[in-house]
């Protein structure tokens, strides 16, 4: 058996070596592991003499003639580049490269500048030649490279993303705002949530950063007053600063200097309750309902205030009974005004604040009777009323009827 394995081995050993053998690329590889450069490079340059435009072979014998510090050769190969490809701007990057490495800078900078001017706009050509900047270390031209191709154009948002972030890696954090500003604001669709996505990687939890992130915004809002976009952005960089009573006055001003009576502070509410900030949440709802009764979203947001403010309750493990009889009220008066919400799922907190948490189970048990009398109950609010109902009696002695209840709703 160990006699056959060792036979395997050798045979795939052999195999091996023939197939290095008949590839030249193969063999030119295995010189190179071996750091046999010289044999290496002399593979690498007959299989780019006979042919140049294998972009493969010359991207890799390019890299062994750099790292064997052979420049005078590698001028040689670039040059080649250069006359088959004239237009192609790779070739002058590559030569900027050769005479870095070489240790003439001056020279570099020309053939460098030599590819940003043979930019035509091509998305490859130009993605090509900024990443090669950027995997060279030269972010200054990689920089260059987008910025061309935006003057070409005479567009600001393209190459929002890289660009920004290119001047967020060298420190220009200004320059990376307003890039993506500038970006986002023209992909108005799902231009928001991108910049948003962008301005988290560029300013991330510095405080510093986000300061000038705040400027700039004010600046755009004050260029462009009626621009929701940039207010918008500015409300939600409140919130990634804490300052949750900034982002609600943000919202209110432009609730109001749009008109939307109060849909705008609506979705930032729920967006602070979502979050866990509920005394901003009921400010906000406070907001619309000081609007008055004859707005559209005043009921759903004094329903919803009380929503924000139970879940409150329940996370504070210090809370008090006036805590729970202030609340109470605030329900009684609600369910008065709106008996049409017994219908609705916020009546499912009212019976359990009665009954948990006002150690009043037979209360609950009346609030929870009165909506199982509603005709407008859906199927699933009928299932959940009845469950809580069944629960709600057990604690008040009625075993028996819970019983039933629970039957009910298996059924």
């Amino acid at each position: 058996m160990a006699k056959r394995i060792v036979s395997v081995i050798v045979l795939l050993l052999m195999v091996n070596v023939l197939y290095a053998q008949s590839d030249p690329l193969a063999q030119a590889h295995a010189f190179t592991e071996k750091k046999e450069y010289d044999k290496a490079a002399e593979v690498y340059k007959k299989m780019y003499e006979q042919n140049p435009a294998d972009n493969e072979v010359y991207t890799e014998y390019l890299e062994l003639l750099l790292q064997t510090k052979n420049y005078k050769e590698a001028e040689k190969i670039v040059d080649i580049q250069k006359q088959g490809k004239p237009n192609w701007p790779m070739p002058f990057v590559d030569a900027g490269r050769v005479l870095q490495a070489a240790g003439k800078d001056k020279k570099a900078t020309e053939q460098y500048e030599e590819a940003i001017a043979r930019l035509n706009g091509d998305d490859n050509w130009t993605r090509q030649v900024a990443n090669k900047f950027v995997a060279m270390g030269n972010d200054d031209y990689a920089i260059k490279t987008y910025e061309r191709v935006r003057e070409q154009f005479r567009v600001n948002y393209m190459y929002t993303g890289p660009l920004s972030r290119l001047y967020a890696k060298k420190g220009e954090t200004e320059k990376a705002i307003a890039v993506m500003l500038d970006g986002g604001q023209a992909f108005m669709m799902n231009g928001a949530e991108d910049t948003k996505a962008g301005l988290l990687e560029i300013l991330g939890n510095d405080p510093k950063k986000l300061q000038a992130g705040q400027k700039a915004l004010i600046k755009k809002i004050n260029e462009q007053p009626d621009n929701p976009f940039f207010t918008d952005l500015l409300t939600w960089l409140y919130t990634q600063k804490d300052d949750w009573d900034g982002a609600l006055m943000q919202v209110v001003a432009l609730d109001t200097r749009l008109k939307e009576q109060g849909g705008r502070i609506l979705g930032f509410a729920r967006y602070a309750v979502k979050e866990e900030k509920y005394d901003i949440g009921v400010k906000a709802y406070d907001e619309i309902i000081s609007l008055g009764n004859d707005i559209p979203y005043y009921t759903i947001a004094a329903s919803e205030r009380l929503t924000a403010q139970f879940a409150a309750l329940q996370k504070n493990v210090n809370f008090t009974q006036q805590d729970v009889d202030a609340l109470l009220k605030q329900y009684d008066a609600f369910f008065t005004q709106s008996p049409q919400f017994y219908a609705n799922d916020i009546v499912c907190d009212y019976a359990k604040l009665q009954a948990q948490y006002n150690n009043n189970p037979k209360a609950g048990i009346a609030i929870l009777k009165k909506a199982l009398e509603q005709p407008g109950l859906t199927k699933m609010l009928n299932g959940q009323c009845k469950l809580q109902l069944g629960d709600y009696m057990i604690l008040d002695g009625d075993v028996w009827e819970s019983s039933l209840l629970y039957s009910q709703v298996d059924k």
